[in-house]
């Protein structure tokens, strides 16, 4: 347990710009492997939309920093509520979250395409395009 606050002390004295770079390497690498999921996936129209509507808005973050304050925004003396209020506002607050429970949603609750029940992907005639890849070791 001694260990913890070595760990601490090595990283609090590192430079912001150090820490900067390791942020950029990992989220980086967090995107890369995204895509590289992304790439394997069957592009259908459903998943289409899901990716689309869940970045759409996960962005929302990025476009309007407080946009939950205009629908939710308690100012009572209540303390409980006033704590409630800002653990919703953190969770909601965070894109990847929110972007992350809508996509698990839609993808629970749209119907699935034919295609999709099959395994194959085909065109518009209903012909076969591609079979669903499987992800590989590297």
């Amino acid at each position: 347990m001694g260990m913890f606050g070595k760990f601490g002390a090595v990283f609090g004295s590192m430079p912001p710009s150090v820490l900067g770079g390791m942020q950029v390497f990992l989220y980086s690498t967090i995107a890369v492997a995204g895509i590289r999921v992304l790439g394997l996936i069957a592009w259908t129209r459903r998943n289409r939309f899901i990716l689309t509507a869940s970045l759409g808005i996960g962005f929302i973050d990025i476009v309007q920093p407080k946009w939950f304050n205009q629908i939710l925004d308690y100012s009572g003396s209540n303390v409980h509520l006033q704590g409630f209020e800002q653990g919703l506002n953190l969770i909601v607050e965070t894109p990847f979250i929110v972007a992350a429970v809508i996509g698990v949603f839609l993808n629970l609750v749209l119907p699935r395409d034919r295609s999709e029940m099959d395994g194959v992907v085909r065109d518009v005639s209903g012909k076969p395009v591609l079979e669903q890849t499987q992800m590989r070791e590297d």
